[in-house]
């Protein structure tokens, strides 16, 4: 596992969590540390869904622009491809009879 440096800007921030800026962690262990607290205790996790929600849609956006052999623009407000029919047609599968939506 792979040890890191915590590191935020200012630094003050740390402190506020009670860290030291030389602080390292092994941030997979932190990560599930964290949830299963947040389990435990109801609270929300450090991490929260929306940022998940971007760094996910970053990748599979990333792996369209590579399949098609062209740069993307993406409209973050309607979760729409600007000017790529193309690609607007691979957000969505097209569902088998007799699934339907």
């Amino acid at each position: 596992m792979n040890r890191q440096r915590i590191a935020a800007q200012p630094e003050s921030m740390l402190q506020d969590l009670g860290m030291a800026p030389d602080t390292r962690i092994n941030a997979e262990l932190a990560m599930v540390r964290d949830f299963l607290n947040c389990v435990r205790t109801r609270n929300t996790p450090a991490a929260g869904i929306d940022p998940a929600v971007s760094a996910d849609q970053a990748c599979v956006i990333a792996e369209m622009a590579v399949r098609l052999g062209k740069p993307l623009r993406w409209d973050q407000r309607h979760e729409r491809f600007i000017d790529s029919g193309e690609a607007n047609r691979l957000r969505v599968r097209t569902m088998r009879s007799p699934w339907r939506v």
